[in-house]
């Protein structure tokens, strides 16, 4: 048990939300669920009390690890009808707390679409991230060039799929690859059972896996999985010349039985 997570968590959400904002999110919250319970309104209810069991976690969570800042994106909507219910209220206030509200509010909704407009502007611009390796929207780049050379790869070893241990570069091989290639992560399983089991005839076939350099597994690991396991490199990904992420490459194939058993079975039980 350790506060070295909560003072992140509501740090964070305080700068995901827009900090101007914040006041009236927690205004809302609080005012909806006061004057909800007092005149039994299951209106105003909703939002707070469907929202306060995930808030209620996360706090509990941050008390000993770290809570994601994404995590919470679920209750934005609320939280903002909550935020937008305040605004309205604050009509009701005293003269000069209306008008601090109401100026707080308007700065709020602009500086927040101006950001929002300004890191879209950047996310889509084709050049390096100004931050390198330090900015977060480096996860999302050089993804097709990357998968492109992954396909290459596959071709000149034979490889009728791509093997992954994470869900981020499973995701994004996924949606670079498309139809050219199956990619499936090898642990997680959990994680996929929405989606229908690989075909064995694929699994058996050679395979190359691909991750992250300082999350990849070794050699000792693969042949967990693998009977026959080859080592193949390094290679980048890159925006501009500029490296964002290296990926330790292996040719893996021979996938055992216990393997394979995993990895096709459909999970009904916990569907």
């Amino acid at each position: 048990m350790t506060l070295r997570y909560l003072g992140e968590l509501i740090g964070g959400q305080i700068g995901l939300l827009n900090p101007l904002l914040t006041p009236f999110v927690v205004w809302g919250f609080a005012a909806a669920l006061k004057r909800g319970w007092r005149n039994r309104d299951a209106g105003l209810l909703l939002v707070p009390l469907t929202s306060a069991p995930f808030l209620l976690y996360s706090v509990v969570h941050a008390m000993h690890d770290r809570v994601q800042g994404n995590w919470l994106a679920t209750l934005y909507p609320g939280l903002a009808v909550l935020a937008a219910w305040a605004s309205m209220e604050a009509e009701a206030a005293a003269p000069r707390l209306r008008r601090v509200a109401q100026v707080l509010f308007t700065v709020a909704v602009w500086a927040g679409l101006t950001t929002a407009l300004a890191v879209y502007v950047y996310l889509a611009m084709p050049v390096a991230p100004l931050l390198g390796r330090h900015d977060p929207s480096a996860q999302m780049r050089g993804w097709p060039e990357l998968a492109q050379t992954v396909a290459a790869m596959a071709d000149r070893n034979g490889a009728a799929w791509v093997a992954t241990t994470k869900h981020q570069t499973t995701g994004q091989l996924a949606w670079a690859l498309g139809d050219r290639l199956p990619v499936i992560q090898l642990t997680d399983p959990i994680r996929y059972v929405h989606l229908a089991a690989p075909p064995p005839e694929v699994l058996r076939e050679p395979a190359i896996y691909v991750e992250l350099e300082r999350r990849a597994a070794d050699g000792a690991a693969l042949e967990v999985w693998f009977r026959d396991v080859q080592p193949m490199g390094v290679i980048e990904r890159s925006v501009a010349g500029r490296t964002l992420a290296r990926y330790s490459v292996w040719r893996v194939n021979a996938l055992s039985e216990k393997s394979l058993a995993t990895l096709t079975k459909r999970r009904d039980n916990e569907r």
